[in-house]
């Protein structure tokens, strides 16, 4: 699983969900720059462990997010936007 993430994103997932890589390491009993050593290929079974554990609970709350055709409607106007603008269209002519 790890090698399907680029390391910058482990990076920010993690950060995103703790503050910092290091609060991560804290929160999980890792020892200090355990992550890194992994993102550069060390093996560190614990630490490797404990991130992809968190990644999988990162994936999981994205696939329970907004669903891709919840996103296209994203940038639409709300009714009342459309109702207004239409309304002032309507009154120009």
């Amino acid at each position: 699983m790890l090698s399907e993430w680029h390391r910058e994103d482990i990076k920010a997932a993690l950060r995103k969900r703790y503050g910092s890589v290091q609060a991560f390491e804290r929160a999980k009993g890792l020892p200090q720059d355990s992550v890194s050593d992994v993102l550069r290929g060390r093996t560190a079974g614990k630490t490797a462990a404990a991130i992809v554990e968190e990644l999988a609970k990162t994936e999981r709350a994205s696939g329970e997010g907004a669903k891709e055709s919840d996103l296209s409607d994203h940038h639409t106007l709300s009714p009342q936007a459309r109702h207004g603008v239409a309304g002032q269209n309507m009154r120009r002519n």
